[in-house]
């Protein structure tokens, strides 16, 4: 869980301290959105099912011994 907060924050720091990566990253989740609004709804069930998917998968690798 560490590690999701961390990285998490890590990428924020970066958006915050660069206006440019900020708006081209802004310009790539609108193009995203409207992109998975025209294919409303099932591009939403989609994406949340691929969220919750990638941190199963964080997890578990940050659970298993080194």
């Amino acid at each position: 869980m560490l590690r999701i907060f961390s990285w998490g924050s890590f990428g924020g720091l970066f958006l915050l301290i660069s206006p440019k990566l900020r708006l081209q990253v802004l310009g790539c989740l609108d193009s995203g959105v409207q992109g998975m609004d025209a294919n409303a709804p099932f591009s939403y069930i989609g994406a949340a099912l691929l969220v919750i998917v990638v941190f199963l998968f964080s997890l578990s690798r940050g659970a298993q011994p080194s």
